[in-house]
This record gives C-alpha cells, structure tokens and sequence, in this order.
C-alpha cells in the first residue's frame, strides 16, 4: 500500500510481490523524496537483482529512474555482522520519460573496497560503453532496453518477469557471452523439459520423520512408512541408492482403529498434546495425521548448494521441500538419460551458478523452482545423437559426485583456475556436451576457470569475516 501512495500512476498494489523484502519498499520512498535532479544511493541486499520478487522494482526502475550504477564485490562482505551479501546502487529520480539506448553500468570489484575505490576506477566506469573485464574490475554498460526485453522474454503469460541483473551482468565471465552468442540456439530452460517443483512440506518434521533404525517404526508398522529423500546430503551420486536414505516418512493412507494399531494411535495422540492438529499446514487437511500423495519425480536436486553440484535419477522415493522435483514432460521422457546428462554436466554448473541466489552471506547458493525453471540447459534431443551416452552414464553413477574442484582437480585455494584437468568420467559427459554445442578446446578451457572463479569467489566472499 505505501508503494501505491507513492507512485500510484506507475506501480499498482496487484503487480507487488508478496515475498517482496522490506527493504524494496524504502527504494520507492527513497526515491518519492528525491527532487528531480537527486541521486539516492543505497547499500542493501542484492537478493532484488535475481530473485523473482525483485521484478516489479526492476520494471518500474527501468521505465522511470535513471540508473547510474549498480556496484558489487566479488571479494569481501561489506558488514561483518549481516548475514547478507549487499550491493551499491546509485539511482537518479523518477522521471516522465527515460531513453531506452540510456546504458546501465553493472560495475564489480574484484579486490576489496579498501583496495580499490579510487577517482580513476569510477572514472573507467562512468565512461565505459562497452563490457570490459580487468584483472581487479569488470564493467558491464547494458542498455536499459535490453534489459526490459529480458525481462519481457522470461514470461509466458505476458508478465513482466525480470532478468538476472546480478548473476549475468555482474558475476558472468566473458566465456558465458560467448557460449550465449554460439551456441544459445541449442539451450533450452529446464522448464521446456519438465514441470519443476518442490518436494513436500510436513508441516512437522518432528512428527512425520523417524531415523531408519528407530524401533518404533516396526511398532507402528512398516506400512505406515515411505522411504524419502530428507535433504540434499543424502543425494551422493547421480543414480539414487537406498543406502543413502537416513530417514523414513509416516504416511498413513488408509484409516485405522485404535485397537488395530495401538501405537499409530499413541502416536497421534502425543502428537495433538503437542498441539500439532493445529498448525494451519496440517489443520488443513481431512485428517491431519495424514499427508497427502506424494508424486515421484524423474530426477532431484538440493536446494542449497556449496561446491558440490549434483541432479540425481530418482524414480522411486518421494522428496523433502529442501530438494526440488523435476518431472520430464511428456515429449521429453524419452529422453530422461540425456536429460540427466545435460544436468550434470560442467556447462550447467556454471550456468547453476550464474542464475542461484548469492544474497546468503554464508556463501552457500541457493537454487528453488523459479531460477531452476529457468536454469538454460543443452537440448536433449540434441544429445539423444551422442554415441555411448549409456556408457558415459554407467562410468558416472559408479562413484560419489565430489566438490567441483575434485571433479576438475584444482585447489580452491590456488587462485589459479587455468589448469583444469577433469576426471575420466567426467571429462567424458563434458566432452559429449561440448562438442555438441561446438566449442573449441581454448573455450572448454575458459569454461572451466569461469566456473571454478565463481565458485571459489562466491565461498572465499563468506569468508572474509570468519577470522
């Protein structure tokens, strides 16, 4: 409501996201407070720059503000004590009408503040026009009008949806450009492939989640229990394995009596002492005690992520809600194994980490339905023309997926990423991946040190106030 006091002609209450962050709403009042000719500068999260809530604030920016300059650090948090990772945003006052060939200048340093806020550095970045990349600075000049076709471009339902302002046009090394330019025909997003959700929510883990060797399941009966999946640790390579499984799910489909199963019923009756039946998530359902069914998706992936990536060929066991479920459409099912490739391969982990939440400041990234709806992938039916696709698959599953630097054999604390060397199998699925997108050997390469740059900066940044 206070943003459509503030600019009633330009934002209405309905296109104002509900999960939107406070601190959205203080960019709105800042900027009703400026005069014609002021500049508001803030220090915030940089959560709005990716996240879906941030896209109502990106629209009205670009269709009525000046944007001078949007500022981050690769290499250290600016607070100490936030939890969050901030960026720095200069902004001019709204205006009646802004031109669309007006360059936005995304700006990243690459050595602390402290190190490197000199006159000639925001100098290089006020004058820039072009996208440049220097050891200690990258400047990326954007016109405001491709970012509102972005923004335009990422919905189906003519909505405007915003774009990845932070993850692309801040933290994305030059070779993402280039494989944007060569090869963006064969991408797909993940939700062209599949429907993209979730796992279930208990509503309470306490009641529902039991160790695997808790006694009181065989007590209770094992009918009553479903194996599942309960976090992301247990998802160790790419073909789900039983033994990974920790925990087991009360999932009471059928009724009962009290006296057919004397300890289900004890077990109900604790959990209502404890007020349980009242939490609005189980309150909502016909009993309460009894979750609904839950769908098996084709593959899963956790939603928190530090430098370990992995999508895992599911099949058989439900998902918690800190995993997401992704179910191959129809004309893609077929095409589930090339699918589950093109996931794993080291062009989606880097595209994982250009489209992830950063805003955590314990460095973990963070991947939910939205970024992974629009996660771009290899097309599989592009791979479906790879030999050996089930050969490649069968070496992989073999073992544990490990961190990306195990994978790739480099050490994280090197600061040298130009000398990746793979592991067979996995050098094997990239090479079916890369070669079907054409790149040549210097671009694998480039591929590879981008990766382990973003990923290295992004846990090193959460580092930097731990001592």
């Amino acid at each position: 409501q206070m943003v459509n006091q503030d600019f009633p002609q330009d934002i209405s209450e309905n296109v104002i996201n509900g999960k939107s962050d406070l601190y959205t709403f203080f960019y709105i009042r800042g900027l009703r407070l400026l005069n014609e000719k002021g500049i508001i500068t803030y220090i915030c999260s940089n959560s709005w720059l990716d996240v879906e809530f941030g896209a109502w604030l990106q629209k009205f920016l670009l269709e009525r503000c000046q944007i001078h300059f949007i500022i981050d650090n690769l290499a250290k948090r600016v607070f100490r004590e936030a939890g969050i990772n901030t960026i720095i945003s200069l902004m001019g006052a709204r205006q009646k009408m802004v031109r669309a060939d007006d360059l936005i200048r995304f700006a990243a340093f690459k050595l602390p503040f402290e190190n490197s806020l000199y006159t000639e550095n925001f100098l290089t970045i006020e004058e820039s026009t072009n996208r440049f990349d220097f050891d200690d600075l990258r400047v990326n000049p954007v016109q405001r009008e491709t970012l509102i076709q972005e923004g335009w471009e990422n919905s189906k339902e003519n909505k405007y949806h915003g774009s990845k302002w932070g993850g692309i046009y801040i933290k994305a090394p030059d070779i993402y450009f280039t494989i944007m330019e060569k090869a963006k025909d064969k991408l797909v997003k993940l939700s062209d492939v599949a429907k993209v959700a979730r796992g279930f929510t208990t509503g309470a883990n306490e009641f529902y989640y039991f160790a695997k060797d808790n006694p009181i399941i065989k007590s209770i009966g094992y009918n009553n229990f479903v194996e599942v999946i309960r976090t992301p640790t247990e998802i160790k390579g790419i073909k789900i394995n039983e033994d990974w499984l920790d925990y087991r799910l009360l999932s009471v489909q059928d009724r009962f009596s009290q006296t057919e199963n004397v300890y289900l019923m004890e077990h109900i009756n604790n959990g209502e002492r404890q007020g349980y039946h009242q939490r609005p998530t189980l309150k909502a359902r016909e009993r309460w005690y009894s979750l609904p069914k839950q769908e098996v998706s084709d593959i899963v992936q956790g939603q928190i992520i530090n430098d370990r990536f992995i999508f895992c060929l599911n099949q058989r066991f439900v998902a918690d809600c800190v995993l997401n479920m992704i179910h191959i459409n129809d004309n893609y099912k077929p095409l589930v194994l090339e699918t589950l490739l093109a996931l794993n391969s080291s062009l989606t982990i880097l595209l994982t980490e250009l489209n992830g939440r950063t805003a955590l400041g314990e460095g973990a990234l963070k991947v939910q339905v939205f970024e992974l709806r629009n996660l771009l992938i290899v097309d599989p039916k592009i791979l479906a023309k790879a030999p050996n696709l089930s050969a490649v698959f069968e070496q992989l599953a073999q073992r544990e997926v490990s961190s990306i630097f195990k994978e790739l054999q480099v050490d994280p604390s090197s600061c040298i990423y130009t000398n990746a060397n793979p592991l067979p199998d996995r050098k094997a699925l990239d090479e079916v991946v890369f070669r079907a997108l054409g790149l040549t050997d210097q671009e694998i390469k480039a591929l590879y040190a981008g990766l382990l740059e973003l990923t290295a900066n992004r846990l090193r940044k959460a580092r930097t106030f731990t001592n």
